[in-house]
């Protein structure tokens, strides 16, 4: 019924997924395609006099972590907030023995 407002998802093989507007396309091979893959960083943490510090080598970021929402031994990452306004996550983990550490990251808000 191409009367009510509504879209369906599939999945490609190009690892995209295909959005297809039934009220808007006037043939349903038309489609648009929206990335799937969540964009994950490689980015650093080392420790300095005034806390933690991130560091992203691709986009040669350096700024102070401003806080952090877990920073015990058996619970360390979650919600991470930069200085410049950035807010990345790292997926809750033990901490690391030793820093620098490198590990991944989500970008959720703010400075690229």
């Amino acid at each position: 019924d191409r009367s009510r407002t509504f879209s369906t998802f599939r999945f490609r093989r190009s690892g995209r997924l295909a959005l297809e507007s039934l009220a808007t396309a006037p043939h349903p091979h038309q489609t648009k395609f929206l990335k799937v893959r969540e964009k994950m960083a490689n980015i650093m943490i080392r420790r300095n006099d005034n806390g933690y510090v991130f560091y992203m080598p691709k986009r040669d970021i350096e700024d102070s972590i401003v806080s952090m929402e877990f920073d015990t031994p058996e619970k360390w990452g979650g919600e991470i907030k930069l200085g410049n306004g950035g807010i990345y996550f790292i997926e809750p983990q033990t901490a690391p023995a030793r820093l620098p550490y490198s590990v991944r990251a989500r970008r959720i808000d703010g400075v690229e």
